[in-house]
């Protein structure tokens, strides 16, 4: 008993030293872009380096209604016209800024995107959104920090859309990513299906 004693004791002091630890980790290793991963970096230019091969089998189509386009994470005339951007991208004292309306092709795209395993749309959805921001709007450094998924449903999906979004951001110089800056601990239901 007193073995299992000193046992318990023990792991609670290391418990608390790697609480202590991990804290100060952050302030001791030095900043660096999530994002910027030796092995995205070799994915990036080996996907660049294969492109023409890509474009030649899967030629290049439009997300949302499968016509021909020019390039992959494009969107044809007649969908990119149905696109309504809003008349001031952002709202007034709000700082809420808004890439596009939610219409019928934006939430086609949203949804592939988010539901449909189609994290190719990130590039597309971070190009629209980076037309928007204005640099001199943050005044300094900007972070963007996504919204976590709950670890259950991030384990469902496969990814954060929120954190890719961020990422592409951060590749368009709108802003720094902070990925792990917020923690989601209580799981809340899906926004699927309510209006």
């Amino acid at each position: 008993r007193s073995i299992l004693r000193s046992r318990c004791s023990g792991s609670k002091i290391f418990g608390t030293l790697r609480l202590v630890i991990a804290s100060a980790l952050p302030r001791l290793q030095p900043v660096r872009n999530p994002c910027d991963t030796p092995k995205m970096t070799f994915v990036s230019e080996f996907r660049a380096g294969i492109s023409p091969i890509l474009n030649l089998v899967y030629p290049p189509r439009c997300p949302v209604c499968g016509v021909p386009v020019a390039e992959h994470g494009g969107l044809c005339l007649d969908c990119w016209s149905q696109i309504e951007a809003p008349s001031d991208p952002m709202v007034e004292g709000d700082a809420v800024i808004a890439a596009c309306l939610y219409n019928d092709i934006s939430r086609d795209l949203i949804l592939q995107f988010k539901h449909g395993g189609k994290i190719g749309h990130a590039q597309l959805m971070a190009r629209m959104m980076a037309a928007c921001l204005d640099d001199k709007m943050s005044g300094g450094r900007r972070a963007i920090v996504p919204v976590p998924l709950h670890r259950m449903r991030l384990w469902h999906r496969g990814y954060n859309q929120a954190a890719l979004l961020a990422c592409e951001l951060a590749k368009y110089g709108k802003g720094d990513p902070l990925i792990d800056g917020l923690i989601r601990i209580k799981r809340t239901p899906s926004l699927g299906g309510l209006s």
